[in-house]
Order: C-alpha cells, then structure tokens, then sequence
C-alpha cells in the first residue's frame, strides 16, 4: 500500500511541483529535468548519485513529492536522520499545498523510521560565555555543525557514522573527540571538559645590534694624539720652569755675583739648561705626534667601523723624553709602546 502511495506521489510531483514556497522564480523545467533525473537514478540503484539531484530540484522548487522521493533517497544510503528531516519538510510544504496524500505519506514513513533513529548527545560541563562547539561530520562532503548553546544536553538525531566534536574559545586550547553513531538505535553523549588556558606566547626579544667601535687607526690616531698633548704640555711647562729658573741665576747675587756665577750657581743654571733641553726636546717629539696623529685620523676616515667585542687591538710608539734634573744626570730620550689590545 505504501508503494503504490508513493509511486502515486510521484506522479503527482513530476506532473505538478508546487511554487508555493519559492523565494525566487522557480525554474520549474530546471527542477522538473532533475527530478526525472534523480528518478532515473534511483531506478538504476545509486542513490549516491539521485540525492544530490532531488535536493537541487527542492531548492529550485520546493515540492512535498520531491521531499519525499529525497527521504528515500536518503534511507537508501543509510542515512536515517536526514530521511526524517526530509519526511519533516515534506509534511510542512504539503499542508501549505493542501496536498493532503503526500502528508499522510511521510507521517507513515516517520511513524516507521522514528524508531530506528540513532542519537547524540553532546554534554558541556564548562562555563565558558565564549565556548564555541561543532559536529564535524566525517563524510566527504560534508560541513560542521555549531552546536548552540540550547542543543546542549539534548539527545539529537544524527545519521549513522564517524563524528568529531570540537570546542574552542578565545584564550583556550581547543579541544576534540573522535564519536562514532551506530546505524540503528543508538544513543552516544560526548562531554565537553573544561577547556585549558592557553600559555601566554613569550614575546620575541628584539635582536640587540652590535655595537661598533672605531678601526685600528682611528684608535692610533686618538692614542698618538693623546701622547702628543701630554708631550706638549710637558714641554711647555719644563719651558717655563727653564726660563723662571734662569732669571732666578741671573738676579740673585748670591748665585750668580757681577755675572760670575758660584758652584752652587753654575749647579742651578746647568740643571736650567737641561730643562731646556729637555722642553726643546718634548716640544719637537710633541709636534711630529700631532702631524702623526692628524695623518692617522685622515687615514681611518675610509676605513669600516668594527663590532666593539671584535675591536683589534691597535699599538703605537711613542717618543718620551725624561730630562735630568741634578747636576750630571743628562735628559733621557726614547720610545714607549702604546694603544689597547
């Protein structure tokens, strides 16, 4: 008797499909063409390939007959849940119609399918206003579910197969499970623990650029313009002490009496004498230290700034001249090793 119902069905629904619930023109050629062709495939046994026709044909234009052809289709593959849902729609659309046959049609195939409906239930025992869950369908083709906040704890009918429940919430480590749903009467509940904080990311140090320092020979040309300086003012003063010291000879009497000098005078305008020296001395040395210094600086100007840590190390002979300042001890004049290493 239920076939004969429902061939009758189809007939109606190829012969007539109703545009009552388009929200668009329906293209009733477009949606007729392929509910023959989700017919003929039936016919040939692959529903794999007739379901997708009968859901396009609907979408097109909505039918009570087309719904329950696609309720078939889907019980065809195993797929209880979504013939029932489609058994659903088909009671609402054919009381819009006033196609009162088709509705006693699909109540008769719930009444049959209901109980055979596999369920899950999906348990959230966090607290998180931010939790976000979904069903994840295994099947190719198919495309995740959210779960909303009010399908929390209900058992839901679902088709029979592989499901992987996700949640995920800003600032917590995601969460997954892997479910399978037997293919008859089954009833499977998954919970949802509390989700883990994330670990706070550590921030990236930014890279501290080395630090550069001056070449060889700008370190030259600073240690040997330093040893100049020195030089200089070493010179000048044993200059000025000379000239200090022989004005002293010249207007003391009891040094140097109507131009003759006394030992202890002579002692006192040597020991001048050799300060001059010595200021001549340091002078000169000074001088050719600054021509050094300044041919060493001219030279580092071309020359590329080093990391600090990797600073070679930049040595420089240094003249000296150390005069003698008691009666017989002469000025000493030499050379000194200097620069960092």
């Amino acid at each position: 008797m239920l076939v004969g119902m429902l061939v009758g069905m189809l007939s109606i629904a190829s012969a007539s499909p109703s545009t009552a619930w388009a929200e668009e023109p329906a293209d009733e050629g477009m949606a007729q063409s392929l509910f023959d062709a989700g017919r003929a495939l039936m016919d040939q046994g692959k529903p794999e390939e007739a379901c997708p026709k009968f859901e396009e044909s609907n979408k097109l234009d909505p039918s009570a007959g087309t719904l329950l052809n696609l309720g078939k289709c889907f019980e065809a593959l195993g797929r209880t849940a979504s013939a029932w849902a489609s058994y659903k729609k088909a009671i609402t659309v054919g009381k819009s119609t006033g196609q009162s046959r088709h509705v006693t049609a699909a109540e008769e195939f719930i009444a049959t399918i209901e109980p055979k409906l596999s369920k899950m239930t999906v348990e959230v025992t966090s607290t998180n206003p931010n939790l976000v869950i979904r069903r994840v369908d295994v099947r190719p083709g198919s495309v995740a579910i959210t779960i909303p906040e009010a399908a929390r704890g209900v058992p839901v009918a679902v088709d029979p197969g592989e499901y992987k429940v996700e949640a995920e919430a800003p600032g917590f480590v995601p969460w997954s499970s892997t479910i399978t749903i037997g293919r008859e009467a089954d009833s499977q509940s998954v919970t949802v623990p509390e989700l883990a904080p994330k670990k706070p990311e550590p921030r990236p140090e930014k890279p501290i650029p080395p630090s550069t320092g001056p070449g060889p020979l700008r370190i030259a040309a600073y240690t040997t313009g330093g040893a100049a300086i020195v030089l200089l003012g070493v010179g000048a003063t044993l200059g000025g002490l000379t000239l200090a010291d022989a004005s002293t000879a010249e207007s003391n009497p009891a040094l140097c009496p109507r131009k003759k000098c006394t030992p202890l005078g002579e002692e006192f305008v040597e020991n001048a004498r050799s300060k001059g020296i010595a200021s001549t001395a340091l002078i000169a040395v000074g001088g050719v230290a600054v021509a050094a210094s300044a041919t060493l600086f001219v030279l580092s100007l071309g020359e590329k700034k080093v990391p600090a840590q990797k600073t070679r190390s930049g040595l420089v002979f240094l003249p000296f001249a150390a005069p003698g300042f008691s009666r017989g001890t002469p000025t000493t004049i030499g050379v000194t090793l200097g620069g960092t290493l």
